[in-house]
């Protein structure tokens, strides 16, 4: 998300809402739940693939 890693919740397909999550040290800070439609649809989405 946005070069990071979050986390999206979407059951059945359905974005429901995305988990930010600010690093510092290598430790999270900070974790900004966003659930307004019209904010995802700015994020920079992607699902990552199989390891």
């Amino acid at each position: 998300m946005n070069g990071s890693v979050g986390v999206i919740a979407a059951p059945r397909g359905r974005l429901l809402y995305v988990l930010e999550f600010t690093m510092r040290n290598g430790k999270i800070t900070e974790v900004d739940l966003i659930s307004d439609p019209a904010r995802i649809r700015q994020l920079d989405l992607a699902v990552l693939g199989d390891w």
